[in-house]
């Protein structure tokens, strides 16, 4: 009854929220280490990190070459890179500070099939038409000022892809209420306060669903949008998926055995929402 009422809330409520930005590119850089080691741990976002780890490997299961827009400092993109040792992948961000911290973590993970490029993930001005086949990005564009932004990114992303491509792209959506905000917070509560002022930041700070659609209908129209089932909180836009290779689901299977029972249960609820709205 706890989660029923606010997710019946959310969804026959009104749009009531609006968007508030926040800053494109994150500059304290302790903080941001500090955001990648707890993302190592038994926690939520670990679990969120592995479940699009999956997601996008199947989605990239024929791919040779994948952009990563937003990279930040790797947490995400070093989880993706080791499940597919055959594909180079390059990641992309705005801030100098950011990409050595990526090099870094990278480098001590021993993951070794990732290069940075710093550029404007709304311009990709460093990159070349058709360099890669396929564009990937994990809860980057709610950094972006605003919609116009989302559809440039989008844009160029389609310029860099060949012909034939694969797209996996994940971030918040904004939710319609003060009250859901509040209940996705309190869903992570076990969260060092300084990672939950940042998670409501992410979340208030990110795009309704029609901003998504458009800049997609526009330029990526071969991927589709799933949303979270009841509350819409989440979204995933992409390709068509393919079978998981062995060697992806050996290293998803041992880091799964590493998680409490808990946290493998927010793996399973991503899943299982997700799955509601035909991500299956």
């Amino acid at each position: 009854m706890n989660h029923i009422l606010p997710i019946l809330k959310e969804m026959l409520s009104k749009p009531k929220l609006q968007r508030v930005p926040e800053q494109m590119v994150m500059a304290l850089e302790a903080q941001t280490q500090d955001f990648f080691n707890f993302g190592l741990g038994d926690t939520a976002l670990r679990a969120a990190y592995l479940f699009h780890a999956k997601w996008a490997s199947r989605t990239f299961a024929n791919c040779k070459r994948v952009l990563d827009l937003g990279t930040g400092p790797a947490n995400q993109l070093s989880i993706l890179a080791q499940m597919n040792p055959s594909i180079e992948f390059v990641g992309v961000d705005l801030s100098d500070k950011m990409l050595e911290l990526a090099q870094n973590n990278c480098a001590k993970l021993g993951v070794k099939n990732v290069t940075f490029v710093q550029d404007d993930m709304t311009q990709l001005s460093q990159l070349k038409a058709g360099e890669f086949d396929g564009v990937f990005s994990s809860v980057a564009l709610h950094h972006l000022p605003n919609e116009l932004d989302v559809e440039k990114t989008f844009k160029n992303a389609r310029r860099v892809l060949k012909d034939r491509y694969s797209v996996y792209i994940t971030d918040f959506l904004l939710v319609k209420n003060e009250q859901s905000i509040r209940y996705l917070l309190s869903l992570n509560e076990t969260q060092p306060a300084v990672f939950k002022q940042d998670y409501e930041a992410s979340l208030r700070a990110s795009f309704p669903k029609r901003d998504f659609q458009r800049a997609a209908s526009q330029y990526l129209d071969e991927a589709e949008l799933y949303t979270s089932f009841g509350a819409q909180f989440l979204m995933v836009l992409k390709t068509p998926s393919y079978d998981l290779s062995q060697s992806a689901q050996s290293l998803l299977n041992s880091e799964l055995e590493r998680l409490s029972p808990a946290t493998k249960n927010i793996y399973k609820s991503l899943a299982i929402l997700m799955a509601l709205r035909g991500m299956f």
